[in-house]
Order: C-alpha cells, then structure tokens, then sequence
C-alpha cells in the first residue's frame, strides 16, 4: 500500500467539540503513527492527583478525523506507544491505529461492516493476463511509422458464485494529466466479493482475502501482497443527477507486508503455474474446493506458503517446514464428497497403541496420487522416500553420528524443492483441475522443467 502523510483534525466520537490537530503518517515498512498537538485527556490539568504509568498508555478503539484535503477518516484500535510532555504541562501523545478507514465516520465498531469489498493484489494483472489496451501503428508508403493510435476496449467482466459469494473480475481505466503535457493511463484490475450479509474488515480477510491471496501465490509462483482495499456499505450513498444512487467507496489501509522489493515485472505465462485462462471456464467450482480446502487444511498451507512468503528462512526450517506440511496433507486431505483421499492406517490395536504410518509411506502415497501430473518429477521413488525419512529423522532427533542421507545444501534444496511441486500438483488436483491439464500446466512450466533436470541429477550421481 502507498506511503502518505496527512495534517488533520481528530477527536473521540463522543467528543466532537475536543477537537485537536495532528499528523497521520504511514509507511508500509513502519505503519501507523498518529502524532497529535495537544491531547484528548490532559495528564496534567492542575488537579492535585496521583499519576500513574496507564495514564501514559490509554488506547482508544476509534478515532475520527478530517484531513487538510477533506477526506474523512475513521482510525481502528489506535495503541498509545508515546506521550511528549514540555512543561508547564504541553502534551504530544502518540498512537499507532491498526486500521485507517478513509470516507467515512464511524461512531462504532459496528458501523464498519461492509457487505462487498474490491481488492487488488500485486500480481493480478499478470495473472488475469488479458487488457483491453491496443496500439495501432498505421504506416505510410515508404513504410515508415505515420500515426500511432492507443485504443482501450471495455472487457466483459467475470463474474462467479463460490461459498455464498459472488467474486467478480474487475477492470477500471485510470487517466491523469492534459494533452499539452501529457496522459498517463492505466488499467487497474481487482477482485469483488460480495456477501449476503455484512462483515467486518478482519472478517473479511480471514474468510476470503487471505485465502484469494495464498491462491494467487500459487498460480504465480510470486508472493502477492494486498496494494488496494475499497470497502461498501448499502446505506452509504451518494445521490446522482439521474435520480439513482452510487455506493461510496470506503479505501481500508491497513500495515501489510511487502514481499516483493523493486521494480516489478512482467510475468509470461510459462513463469506461471496457471493464469485466468487456464481456470476460468470452472473458476466457481475451484473457488469453491479452494476455500473448502483453507478450512481443512488450514495448517498446512500455514506451513506452505510461509515458504513462499519467507524464501530467506534457514535452508533446513524449509525442509522441516515442508515435510510437516506433507504429513498433514496426508493426514487431512479429503474429496468433494468428505471422505479421506488416504487410506486411514492410524487405527488403534486392542492395547490402544498407536500404529502410526511412516512418513516414507505418507510420500509414496502422495507420489502415487500425482504421478500422472509429475510423474518425470522423482525417478526413484523409492530411494526419494527412504532418503526424505531418513534426513528427516537426522535433523529432528539430532543423530550427530550418522553420515548424513543428504550430503549438501545444493541437494537438500531441490529436494525440499520437489516436496513443494509434490504438494503444489495436489493442490491442483484437489480444487478440480483434471489431471491431464494439470500435466499441461506442470510441463509449461520453465522453473518446474527446470527443477526436473536438478533433481534428476542428483539421483542419476547416486
């Protein structure tokens, strides 16, 4: 989300008449900082009494305010984290919001309910992959460039039902400047989600935003960070001069982390796992398996994709990381139809001793479930599943005194590598990408052909 700064005024929405100026500023790498000139509760007012340290730290739930640009803003759960006395008794307190609602006042926490949202991610052009942007060269008789022509087409937009919502895609042109100096144009593209009844902002990103995220992070093989947040209300409107009304966007900012530093690319469809178009034809059902999955299998894409968010975690945490995930795929995978994908062999004898499966039987079940999808992937499935259980038991119980079943980090990297394509063609498998397409898609793939090369080498030495 963009840095900015905003002179104000803000008070509590029961003290309107209190008003006091003050600077919000925000930084995606440092937050929220609400510095204010002056304060809602004078520490020292005169009165002869005991001041103690929670004096010093009162937080509010909501702060309202009205910046020199005349947005209006609503701040969420602002934590006091300073407070500058000058004597005789001049105060400066600190807070640092955790939510920044701009175009609206909120008088409390139930008014920040929003029945549709629009959200926009880093990687979402990319993926989406298709504009309505056309430039027209027309050439003269010698050939060379007479006039360039810039056309923009409306596209149709994508609209689907999935887990009670309606998710749309969603495109915006964007112009700014004058023909004299120049126009920029950009087409901006989001995701709409629009529920039956109203949610919060946390509500909304713990039951679908994060969700729609993890998914774009694997069709990209990018770690996608949220760069827009509209919110709507029903009853907050605006009256327009054909007698309809207009939902007043709300823009929700909020501290997000940054994956992706510099100046980002292009992505071409082979450094993808898939794109719109691949999925777009069953995009409700997908949807729909993927969110039922998040629910299922939410510790395991816990464990997934804090690898692709976290590339610079120590290089065995990755494979630790990566092999828990796979056990509780195993473990708690299931069909359209909710039953267990894996044979249930953790079944309890008359002693009531636990017969646990083996994490070399758990990978050659799951080896076996997408081999069709990567099946070039693992030459010696076998040896592949002894030597992960092996370096697994190593690291886990600290067998100092063994030669170790992996010899170097070059080796242990492609191999926790190939565990993460193992998981990534489940995943595809499961939200109902046929196998034969999902192959298609594996085979495309350069960073996964790749990938099959380096691994291929490794057990090709051995």
């Amino acid at each position: 989300m963009t840095d900015f700064e905003y002179s104000g005024l803000w008070w509590l929405p029961s003290e309107e008449s209190n008003q006091i100026a003050g600077n919000l500023t925000f930084s995606n790498h440092n937050g929220f900082q609400l510095k204010l000139i002056g304060a809602f509760d004078e520490v020292f007012d005169g009165t002869s009494k005991t001041i103690g340290s929670e004096d010093f730290s009162k937080s509010y739930p909501l702060i309202l305010g009205i910046t020199h640009t005349g947005k209006k803003v609503t701040l969420q759960d602002c934590r006091a984290t300073g407070r500058q006395i000058t004597m005789p008794g001049f105060e400066s307190p600190t807070y640092s919001p955790h939510l920044a609602y701009f175009g609206i006042h909120a008088s409390d926490l139930n008014a920040l309910q929003f029945h549709k949202i629009d959200v926009g991610f880093n990687f979402l052009n990319d993926w989406v992959a298709e504009s309505g942007f056309k430039v027209i060269i027309t050439h003269n008789q010698n050939s060379e460039p007479e006039k360039y022509q810039l056309e923009y087409s409306f596209l149709d937009e994508i609209k689907v039902t999935a887990a009670t919502c309606t998710f749309s895609i969603q495109r915006t042109l964007n112009t700014k400047g004058s023909i004299l100096r120049g126009i920029s144009t950009e087409e901006v593209q989001s995701i709409g989600i629009e529920s039956l009844e109203p949610l919060s902002i946390e509500e909304w990103n713990a039951k679908y935003v994060a969700h729609l995220q993890n998914l774009l992070t694997l069709a990209t093989f990018r770690s996608n960070s949220l760069i827009d947040v509209y919110a709507y209300k029903k009853n907050h409107t605006i009256n327009l001069r054909n007698g309809r009304t207009q939902e007043i966007p709300v823009q929700i900012v909020f501290h997000t982390f940054e994956h992706e530093s510099g100046p980002i690319k292009d992505l071409l469809p082979h450094e993808m796992l898939f794109s719109l178009k691949d999925v777009e034809l069953n995009l409700g059902e997908i949807l729909g398996n993927w969110f039922r999955m998040c629910i299922t299998l939410k510790g395991v894409f816990d464990l997934f994709f804090i690898l692709q968010h976290s590339p610079e975690m120590y290089l065995q945490n990755q494979f630790l990381n990566i092999v828990l995930a796979m056990e509780g795929y195993h473990r708690g995978a299931i069909d359209k139809n909710g039953k267990k994908l894996f044979e249930n062999r953790e079944l309890r004898s008359k002693k009531l001793i636990h017969n646990k499966v083996s994490l070399k039987t758990r990978i050659l079940d799951l080896l076996k479930y997408i081999d069709q999808i990567v099946s070039k992937l693992v030459p010696d499935k076998e040896l592949f599943a002894k030597r992960v259980a092996r370096y697994r038991n190593q690291l886990a119980h600290q067998l100092t005194d063994q030669e170790p079943e992996i010899s170097s980090s070059s080796e242990l990297f492609w191999i926790t590598q190939a565990m993460m394509y193992i998981l990534r063609a489940c995943f595809l498998k499961d939200i109902g990408i046929p196998e034969s397409t999902c192959s298609q898609l594996f085979s495309r793939n350069q960073k996964y052909l790749f990938a099959v090369h380096q691994i291929n080498s490794f057990f090709e030495s051995k």
